[in-house]
């Protein structure tokens, strides 16, 4: 009998404890959604590199929307306990930008390609500020579809996602999709594709079409851990 009460004791005290532990790490808003009150601070700079001829203002809309996801803690419907400081740096093409540790690298049309050249430096010269590259309506060229010399993927060691359009003229979708079918075809894993039905510049422009791109950046990096 007092071995029984001694066990009631113990299990009661330990639950008590485990609710008020749980109740430290977790509480809830007005509208029931889960809020964590002892979230680790982490610092994800992310490197963007725009299109010829195309101001940083234009992408404005993307990267403020891109970085309040991320901040803001609405990643995996709210379940991560990183609280995310998120630094944003225009890259240039040359001369070469000194980049920050855990730097993601966004580049859009030639600015994708230069995130390319940037990851494949940051790999011969030991640097390892990389983390991953995203290129939006950009491509590797492998098989010279467009008149400009190709990018090999195996050169390139961090994970990669490239997001298209269908309806982008200046880079054809055709082409620019020839480089999935090597890929897929030579089984390199962490070179990822999304497709879209935008055009060049609306994943940009259009606020449906930014939140569509923004998600599939998120789970990219979710996906290798890069975010959490």
């Amino acid at each position: 009998m007092i071995f029984l009460l001694f066990v009631f004791l113990s299990f009661s005290l330990f639950s008590q404890s485990f609710k008020t532990r749980l109740n430290f790490l977790y509480s809830k808003d007005s509208n029931n959604k889960v809020l964590y009150s002892n979230k680790k601070e982490k610092n994800i700079n992310i490197g963007f590199l725009c299109g010829s001829n195309t101001g940083y203002e234009f992408y404005n809309p993307f990267i403020n929307n891109l970085c309040n996801t991320i901040s803001n803690n609405t990643i995996r419907n709210n379940t991560n306990i990183y609280k995310y400081n998120v630094n944003v740096k225009k890259v240039n093409y040359f001369p070469f930008t000194c980049l920050e540790n855990n730097t993601i690298l966004i580049g859009h049309s030639f600015g994708g390609t230069m995130s390319l050249i940037y990851a494949i430096r940051d790999t011969l010269k030991n640097e390892n500020n990389i983390l991953s590259c995203v290129i939006i309506n950009s491509h590797y060229n492998l098989r010279n579809k467009m008149p400009y010399p190709g990018i090999s993927p195996i050169l390139i060691k961090q994970p990669v996602l490239t997001i298209l359009n269908r309806q982008d003229k200046r880079l054809p979708f055709v082409k620019a999709i020839d480089d999935y079918n090597i890929i897929l075809a030579s089984n390199i894993s962490d070179k990822k594709f999304e497709v879209n039905n935008g055009t060049h510049f609306s994943c940009f422009t259009n606020e449906n079409e930014i939140n569509i791109t923004v998600n599939q950046i998120i789970d990219f990096l979710t996906t290798y851990e890069i975010i959490e």
